[in-house]
C-alpha cells in the first residue's frame, strides 16, 4: 500500500500548470504507479471559462469545493457543479466547465492513467497515455441525492432503530441483530451497526429468512 498527502506534493513542488494558466493540478497517482488510473486534483486559479475534450480519455470528476457550471457542448445542457457532485466524461464530449470563483477543487481520475505532466492542448485534450477502454455513449452527471435515491441494488432496507446496552457509552457503536423486510417483502435478519446515541443506522448486510 502507500500513502501521500497534498502537503507532501506542495512541499516539493509538484503541481502542474494546465488550462492555458488558468488552472493548476497535482498529480497524486500516475501511470507509472502501475494501478490502471491516475487521480489528481485540479484547483481553479481564478474564474472563467475552460472548453475541455479528453478525446484520449474517460474523466471522472468529484467536487469537493467550489462552485461551477458544466456544459455539454454538443447539446447545450447545463448542471451545476458544487460540493457532492459527481460527472464522467470520455472521448466523444466536449463540454465547458464554467468557474464561478477561484475556489472550485475538482478530484479526477482518468483512464488511462496520465504520466504526470500533461497539460491541454488547443483542443482542450491530453496527449493519449495507452489504450482507450470502452464505456457509455455520453457524459452524465451523479449527485448524492441520486445516491440516496437509488438505493442499493435489488433491496431496499428499512431503517431500524438503536439499542443502547447497560454500560456503554453513549458515543459507543454495538451490534444489533434485527427482523427488516427487504424489497421483495421477505423477512431477513440483519446483523447491523446501530449508534447509541438513538439515531439508528442503515442495515448494510442481511440473510433471507
Amino acid at each position: 500500500m502507500l500513502i501521500r498527502t497534498m502537503q507532501e506534493f506542495e512541499s516539493q513542488g509538484r503541481i502542474v500548470s494546465i488550462s492555458h494558466g488558468k488552472s493548476t493540478a497535482i498529480r497524486l497517482l500516475t501511470k507509472a504507479d502501475g494501478l490502471g488510473f491516475s487521480i489528481s486534483e485540479a484547483r481553479a486559479e481564478k474564474a472563467g471559462q475552460a472548453a475541455l475534450w479528453y478525446k484520449h480519455h474517460w474523466e471522472a470528476n468529484y467536487v469537493r469545493a467550489g462552485r461551477a457550471t458544466l456544459e455539454d457542448r454538443t447539446t447545450g445542457q447545463r448542471w451545476t457543479l458544487e460540493p457532492g457532485v459527481l460527472y464522467c466524461v470520455g472521448p466523444k464530449d466536449k463540454h465547458s466547465v464554467i468557474r464561478d470563483d477561484a475556489r472550485l477543487r475538482i478530484i479526477s481520475v482518468f483512464n488511462p492513467p496520465l504520466v504526470g505532466n500533461e497539460t491541454h492542448d488547443a483542443d482542450g485534450a491530453y496527449p493519449p497515455t495507452g489504450p482507450i477502454p470502452p464505456g457509455r455513449e455520453r457524459m452524465f452527471v451523479r449527485t448524492l441525492e441520486d445516491v440516496r435515491k437509488a438505493g442499493r441494488p435489488g433491496a431496499s432496507w428499512k431503517r431500524v432503530g438503536s439499542r443502547r446496552r447497560s454500560g456503554t457509552s453513549p458515543s459507543r457503536t454495538v451490534l444489533a441483530s434485527r427482523f427488516i423486510r427487504c424489497a421483495s417483502g421477505r423477512a431477513a435478519r440483519a446483523t447491523c451497526g446501530t449508534s447509541t446515541t438513538g439515531r439508528g443506522t442503515w442495515c448494510s448486510t442481511a440473510r433471507s429468512r
